[in-house]
């Protein structure tokens, strides 16, 4: 870190990171022409058949320690690349609640159910899916920033309680607005739940 100067850690500057961490992880049994992973040039196209976890950040000096801070992150699943983007208010209402002045757990139009459908793309997951989907037929617009909503993502937890659940017992369904059903491949299905419960983030498709 000695050659460069502080500000150059500091910042991304024209798509150039300071510090990037891939994680790869491959499947017991690789294709039988695949070729070995251990010599792969940093930054290269990633074949189907493996799965990423990038980390993008820069590193700042606080007071005599350096300490990385994480500006995004991206997935690499099945030949597709999905950005995780954090949702409001998944997580005990606490992710909104600084951020919105919500901090509750229940719908905001119903104010009983369960939340559990985030607006897009604005990502305030304020509504149970029976408000979401009258209300999508009444106007356009987030009940919280009154942004323009693009689609509906209805998000699936099972009891946070149960320490010993699985997260594939997550699933995640996105809806356009105006649209219910769209089809969705069960790699989608499957990368939005799993993003959800590692991370609190929201996988969009790059």
């Amino acid at each position: 870190m000695l050659k460069f100067m502080d500000k150059e850690l500091s910042k991304e500057s024209d798509g150039v990171y300071p510090l990037i961490v891939r994680l790869e992880t491959v499947p017991k049994n690789p294709p039988p022409d695949a070729p070995s992973r251990e010599n792969a040039p940093p930054g290269e196209m990633l074949p189907k058949w493996v799965q990423a976890q990038t980390t993008y950040a820069v590193i700042e000096k606080r007071g005599d320690t350096w300490g990385a801070r994480v500006l995004k992150q991206k997935l690499w699943v099945s030949g597709q690349v999905y950005e995780l983007q954090e949702i409001y208010g998944i997580d005990n209402g606490g992710g909104g609640g600084e951020e919105t002045g919500d901090t509750g757990k229940e719908c905001v139009i119903c104010l009983s159910e369960p939340r559990d459908t985030t607006v897009l793309p604005c990502r305030h997951m304020c509504m149970c899916v029976k408000c979401a989907d009258q209300l999508r037929h009444q106007t356009n617009r987030c009940p919280i920033c009154r942004c323009v909503v693009e689609s509906l993502l209805e998000i699936n937890v099972n009891d946070r309680q149960d320490a010993s659940a699985p997260e594939s017992q997550l699933n995640a369904q996105e809806d356009p607005a105006g649209s219910r059903g769209k089809d969705q491949s069960p790699q989608e299905r499957a990368l939005h739940g799993a993003a959800t419960c590692s991370s609190s983030g929201l996988p969009q498709k790059q």
